[in-house]
């Protein structure tokens, strides 16, 4: 469940910088046509959804794990956020905590994983509870609603139009609702339909509960809300001249319902930004063609370059001093101990892990010339008591760190000190 949760909060974070991008794209596609903004939600229930993504150059998530698994198997952990003037306060800030004289139980990262595990199952418990109660409560509204045609039912229970149901939708109207109203309602709650939102603001709650912890997802849920709302607006009012539209936005004021909590279902006629969507019925153009383009452009390219991972960096982390202290009878090195334990290279966390992991190194290594390129060195140019350079990529160091019982996978570049 640990692993989960963590795996579900490097999610959440990778997914929020999408979040952030989409309410600024928002802002500079305002003239475009609503269903840009319905398009770049559902790249965001993408990022959510997918559990695994590719890795690009264009790339514009910052670190796509900001938590490391360390933060379960180790006592201490460094987070990765992808902006360095950040993972230096905060790690600055951990490891003071950690190694000045501070013991930490070796499992308190997990344990502390696990209260947050338990806390975030139990969100997801009371939201799905909600939506539970919230449905049984509506169906029990509508037992007595009368057909009056194809899937259009009313019922006196019901005080605003709304669509319920996700393989069989219903639209549900009250009685006292007058013919033009009435036409505007079904027209709208129609297009729901066909535009499967049905399924889509079902789907966007699920993805709530899951990162019920991320206050952005509460405002991307709200927003999508939103826009679906104005996307199927725009929908029907496109082909209506002026006097018709006013009559349609009379029917969002005369149908518009307070409803303080947000829900996964229903599809009400005026749940959502009823002032709001009033504006965009009454001040609705027609958008031009290159505004079309230029909204699509946007949306490709939101989705290239924050579905995607960024590349990992392979940098060398050099300059560990080190001693050999046993060679094999093929001269190879088997063991070296740190000398110094150069912790203003490292600093004190990575040399005092390095002390206990170093020992069970079996080493690769290469000799750099004056160009940068990699020489083989002869073995029997060591001799125990020599001291050593250890080189290690970035990737290497942290799985050294953290696998020091299986060294034989970790390649490290030496290189000779004392000519």
């Amino acid at each position: 469940m640990n692993m989960l949760f963590l795996k579900i909060i490097n999610m959440s974070i990778a997914a929020s910088w999408l979040v952030l991008a989409v309410l600024v794209l928002r802002q500079v596609i305002k003239k475009a046509p609503k269903w840009a903004n319905v398009l770049l939600w559902g790249i965001v229930a993408v990022r959510l959804i997918c559990l695994f993504s590719i890795e690009s150059p264009v790339s514009l998530i910052p670190s796509a794990q900001t938590l490391p698994e360390k933060v379960i198997t180790g006592p201490s952990f460094d987070v990765n956020t992808g902006i360095p003037p950040v993972d230096t306060m905060v790690n600055d800030y951990l490891g003071d905590r950690y190694f000045e004289g501070v013991t930490v139980p070796a499992d308190n990262g997990a344990d502390t994983m696990t209260i947050l595990a338990i806390v975030w199952i139990a969100g997801i418990l009371i939201l799905t509870a909600y939506t539970l109660i919230s449905y049984i409560r509506i169906q029990r509204q509508t037992e007595t609603a009368v057909l009056y045609n194809e899937n259009i039912y009313q019922s006196e229970n019901v005080s605003s139009p709304f669509v319920l149901g996700i393989f069989r939708p219903r639209i549900y109207l009250p009685f006292n609702i007058d013919e033009q109203t009435f036409r505007h309602v079904v027209a709208h709650e129609q297009a729901h339909i066909r535009c499967r939102d049905h399924w889509w603001k079902p789907l966007g709650f699920l993805l709530l509960t899951m990162h019920w912890f991320n206050p952005l997802m509460w405002k991307a849920y709200m927003l999508f809300c939103r826009d679906i709302e104005l996307a199927c607006d725009e929908k029907v009012i496109r082909e209506l001249d002026n006097q018709q539209r006013a009559d349609y936005s009379q029917a969002l004021v005369s149908c518009s319902i307070n409803r303080p909590m947000i829900s996964a279902c229903p599809l009400a006629f005026g749940e959502v930004s009823v002032k709001d969507r009033v504006k965009s019925v009454m001040n609705y153009r027609k958008p031009k063609f290159w505004i079309v383009i230029t909204a699509v452009v946007l949306c490709m390219a939101a989705a290239v370059c924050f579905l995607t991972d960024p590349q990992k960096t392979d940098h060398f982390h050099g300059g560990l001093n080190a001693e050999i202290i046993e060679i094999d009878q093929n001269n190879n090195i088997l063991y070296v101990r740190d000398i110094n334990e150069n912790a203003e290279v490292f600093g004190e966390r990575c040399a005092l892990d390095c002390n206990q992991a170093i020992a069970s190194f079996k080493l690769l290594y290469a000799d750099y010339g004056s160009f940068g390129d990699v020489r083989d060195i002869e073995f029997t140019d060591f001799q125990v008591g020599d001291s050593v350079i250890i080189t290690l990529h970035d990737s290497e160091f942290e799985n050294a760190l953290d696998n020091t019982a299986v060294a034989e996978q970790v390649q490290l570049g030496t290189q000779r000190m004392n000519g």
